[in-house]
């Protein structure tokens, strides 16, 4: 059985559970404080059953991004490139890309990949800091030269400054396209 990764196959930094776990825990603490209180025939503030709504909610979110994350698979081949979550399945062929837009920001750059039928994206491998120690981090170790395969497979060029539109005031959002 052959155990060696694909060269072009790759997969992001997972995060931590810690914050699920927690969010979880939140989540059954409120809730046994309701059914305790309701048990006990107190009054019930309208904080406590919104709270609980607000922190199921969060833990759910927070459990679909991290499986998400444990599902996700970017391929690259000579055909094009291919994307995978668990609730997304799509492969571009290199000419279909038309656009790719960079987001830089501290936790890693944001990548869209854009085609005229699809669109995904990702972001490369940033690093969580508190107080100048690394805490965590996340996104594509690869991020950056899976970012330039797709510029250079794709054929894509800088767009002009003066047609790039939705970039913020510092000017600070990238855009690839064709010429």
């Amino acid at each position: 059985m052959d155990t060696t990764k694909d060269m072009n196959e790759f997969t992001p930094e997972l995060v931590s559970r810690r914050g699920e776990l927690l969010a979880w825990s939140s989540t059954v603490l409120v809730t046994l404080a309701w059914i305790i209180l309701s048990q006990a025939d107190q009054r019930i503030p309208f904080a406590v059953p919104l709270l609980a709504l607000i922190l199921l909610f969060a833990s759910l979110s927070i459990s679909l991004g991290n499986w998400m994350d444990r599902q996700t698979v970017i391929h690259l081949s000579a055909a094009g490139i291919a994307f995978r979550n668990g609730l997304r399945n799509l492969h571009l062929r290199w000419a279909d890309i038309k656009q790719v837009k960079v987001l830089p920001s501290n936790w890693g750059n944001k990548v869209h990949v854009i085609s005229d039928q699809a669109h995904f994206q990702f972001r490369t491998l940033g690093e969580v800091k508190f107080q100048g120690e690394v805490k965590g981090r996340m996104g594509f170790p690869e991020g950056k030269y899976i970012l330039e395969q797709i510029i250079s497979q794709a054929n894509l060029k800088p767009a002009p400054k003066s047609s790039q539109g939705n970039a913020d005031q510092k000017g600070n959002v990238y855009y690839y396209t064709r010429q």
